[in-house]
Formats: structure tokens, sequence, C-alpha cells
């Protein structure tokens, strides 16, 4: 009578251990390609849930990578498993066994690419992670038949799940330690680290979980499923072509990527202009190191802030296209004037909009025009003492200055006088003739190239008498 393998979650007792079981053995290349898969699918994974920045589908590609590599994990290394007697596998159980792999390394790869996680959330998705791995294999030993039944030793059972928990929890921790730490500049380092303990922490689970099965030999039990043990390492390898193909091709234009990146962040940390990369959200998620040394704090404390926390001055909207002149808040409390330049941008990986700051140190310049500007007023003090009036003009004749004295005299607003020629403080029939003298003047190389003209030396015309002609 045909009958399926038995439960897979039946313990065994003591007298089931006491009985003899079916002889077994492993093909130990089979054993390190196994291992291999799983690690080079963690490594795929975990750097396609970097790149969520640039498209929330890599976290899914990166779930659907590590699921599968979970299960062709295990299939190859059941593959190489050989037991005593005949064995086939039950088609479509074998295949939804994929599925709680794919769940589990969603939950766990959206954890992690999230940019503000506490060690609670990051502890619960490691958990999850390895319940998934541990489900997974249960799962396709469920669909594993073979002329017996299939007992579990209680102890080491528990044990291979809290080895894929607590191995895929340090995974996740790992990865995530060195992703925000010193070696973050290091390429792959986060992700090779974590894929060699989530890889291991596949492995270590279904090879201390065949530890603890029990093969028992049991009379009568025929096999009837169509996939055999042949089928089963074809099937496998074929999965197995798949993700590495997928996952070299994704590491090959990921790191053509990377070098279009490298030369980006080569040209920002030379610029001597301060450079903030502002998300959807309006918070900043990339400096460069001039805007480093501009605020005098680290990118660390400059990353996740708002462009107004860094300005003296409130910003409504930091998207759109603008200019304006503030003051940078530095580290030390004081402020830096510069001017920011904001320009905004449409991701064409994801539709999200996104912008950038540069900000120019213009303190310099300013200072240069404060203290222009108080010599300015210490000149027009000094002209305004003066008793006499005084109206000073630039090379082409224009008045550019009057003091007080000049505006009481002639009798003009202040405002009448800038920009006008000084001829309109002359009768007309001398305006020809002044006009060639201060000329030759104005050519002289031992005469000034500006030229103050005294009115009471030209009383031919008062202005309080009569209003002068227009030039």
């Amino acid at each position: 009578m045909p009958v399926f393998s038995g439960n897979p979650f039946s313990f065994a007792s003591a007298a089931d251990l006491a009985m003899p079981q079916i002889s077994s053995s492993y093909d130990y290349t089979g054993i390190i390609v196994s291992v291999s898969i799983a690690i080079f699918a963690s490594f795929c994974a975990f750097e396609m849930a970097r790149r969520r920045e640039q498209g929330r589908y890599w976290v899914t590609l990166g779930a659907l990578m590590l699921g599968l590599g979970i299960w062709a994990m295990h299939f190859i290394g059941m593959s190489s498993f050989r037991l005593n007697c005949g064995v086939a596998y039950e088609p479509w159980l074998t295949l939804v066994s994929a599925l709680p792999g794919v769940a589990a390394a969603s939950i766990a790869l959206r954890a992690i690419a999230s940019r503000r996680i506490g060690y609670v959330r990051l502890l619960l998705a490691g958990v999850v992670m390895g319940c998934g791995v541990g489900l997974m294999h249960y799962m396709g030993m469920a669909a594993f038949q073979f002329q017996g039944r299939l007992l579990y030793e209680p102890g080491e059972f528990v044990f291979s799940l809290l080895a894929a928990v607590l191995s895929a929890t340090l995974a996740l921790l790992l990865n995530r330690r060195i992703a925000h730490g010193r070696l973050r500049r290091i390429p792959y380092l986060a992700s090779l680290a974590a894929a060699v303990v989530m890889g291991l922490a596949i492995s270590s689970m279904h090879y201390i979980a065949m530890g603890a099965a029990r093969f028992l030999p049991l009379d009568g039990v025929q096999i009837t499923s169509s996939i055999n043990q042949t089928t089963l390492g074809l099937l496998a390898s074929f999965a197995t072509l798949m993700l590495l193909s997928f996952g070299l091709l994704f590491v090959f234009l990921y790191s053509k990527t990377l070098s279009a990146r490298k030369r980006y962040e080569s040209i920002l940390s030379t610029t001597q202009q301060g450079f903030v990369l502002i998300d959807d959200t309006g918070h900043i998620v990339q400096t460069n190191v001039a805007m480093v040394g501009l605020l005098k704090q680290s990118s660390d404390q400059i990353i996740g802030k708002r462009l107004g926390d860094v300005l003296d001055q409130s910003v409504q909207d930091a998207h759109g296209a603008y200019q304006l002149q503030a003051n940078l808040r530095c580290a030390d409390g004081s402020l830096l004037p510069c001017m920011a330049y904001v320009n905004t941008f449409v991701d064409s990986s994801d539709g999200r909009q996104v912008s950038f700051a540069l900000f120019s140190d213009i303190s310099k310049r300013v200072a240069a025009e404060a203290l222009a500007h108080a010599r300015e007023q210490q000149f027009r003090a000094l002209l305004n003492s003066t008793p006499d009036p005084m109206v000073i003009s630039a090379a082409d004749g224009c008045i550019v200055m009057v003091n007080l004295q000049a505006v009481a005299f002639f009798g003009y607003a202040h405002e009448a006088f800038i920009g006008q020629p000084v001829e309109m403080l002359i009768p007309a029939a001398g305006h020809q003739q002044f006009r060639q003298d201060y000329l030759q003047g104005a050519d002289a190389p031992h005469r000034q190239r500006e030229h103050a003209v005294c009115p009471h030396q030209r009383r031919a015309r008062n202005s309080r008498r009569s209003k002068p002609e227009p030039y």
C-alpha cells in the first residue's frame, strides 16, 4: 500500500532511537557547492538591499535571490545525500517550500535596508529569518519520500532552529554594524561579511537538522512521486544556474555603477563647495568633505538633518530651484556666511523628487564689504564735517557723492544729485569748456580720475537764486 514518508515533525522516542536506521552517506562535493550557493545568494541579496534608495524593487529582488538561494542550498544538499533505499520528492510541496524562505528574507532585508532601525527590530528580523530558514527546511523534508518513516531527535531539532535564529541575527547585526561604522567605505565588505555568516547559518541549520533526522525502515512502503533523486538534482542545478547567472550579472552591472559612483564622489570630495543631497522627505542623505569642513561636523552628524537645521533661517521647502544668502550654523556655535544654490530633479529609477544644494563660503567677501562700508561711512562723516560744499564725481563726470553742505548750498535733495552730470551745477555757457578741461585732467597720469568741484569757487550762478539750466 502506498505510504507517504510520515509526519516530518514527529519526534523519536527512546525506543525509536534504539532501533537500527537506514544507512546513509554524503557526497562532500555537493556539501561544498551547497554552502557556496548559500553564501553567494546571501551576498547578492545584501547588496541588492543596499540599493533600496535607487528603487524599492531591489529589496524584492533581493528577497527572491535569498529565498531561492536557501531553497537551492537545501535541495543541492539533499541531492548529495545518499540513503540506502528508494527516494523521491512530492512535486508541489517541493516547489511551495521555497515560499517561507522568500517571505522571511523579504522581512529581514527590509529591516536592514531601513535607515532608522533599532536593535529590537533588528533582533526580531533575525528571529523571523532563522524561523523562515527552519520552516523551509522542514517543509522540504516533508516532501521527502523514502521507504521508511522520518522521525526527529527532539534536542537536535530545537538546536537546529536555535542555530538558524542566532546565526541569522548575527548576520543582520554584522551587516548593520559595518554598513554604519568606520569600515563602510570599503566596497562590498558589509555584504560579504554578513553573507558568510548568513550562508553558514543556512547551511548549519540544514546539516544540523539532517543530523537530527532518524530514517527508520518500514516494510510495505512504496514510492509514488515522479521526482526522483536525479530529477531533483537537475531541478536544483537549473535553479542554481539561474541564481548564478542573475547574481553575476547583478555584480557586474553594480561594479560599473560603483565605478561611476566613485568618480562622482571623487568630484564631490575635491570641490571647494559644500554639497548636500536631500531626499523626498526633506532630510539630508549625503554630504561631502567640503560641507563637513564648513559646518565643522562629521558627516554622520549632518546626515538626517533638514536643510533648515543647518541654516540660521527657516526654509519653507528644501525642494525647488532657488538661491539664497544665509549663515551656516557651525558646530562651535559660530555663523558662517554662505551662498546656497538649491536645485531639484526627479530620480528616474523610482520617480521620487530629490534635491541638492551647493554652499559657497562668502565670509571673506562679506568681511570685505563690511570693511568697505565702514570706510565709506568714515569718509562720509569726514566729508560732512568740512564747512565747504563738496561734490564728488566719477571719471565719466557723473556725481557719485555730495556732502550735507552741498545739499544745503544748492537746494537739491540728495537723491537729485546722484548719477547726474556735474555740469548741472555749471552755467550752460561753460559746459563745453568745463567738459574739455575735465577730460584733459582725467587723462593726465599725475591727476586722480575722480574730480571734486567746489561750488563756492564757481559762483557765477547760485542755485539758491535760480535753477541751473539742463545739460
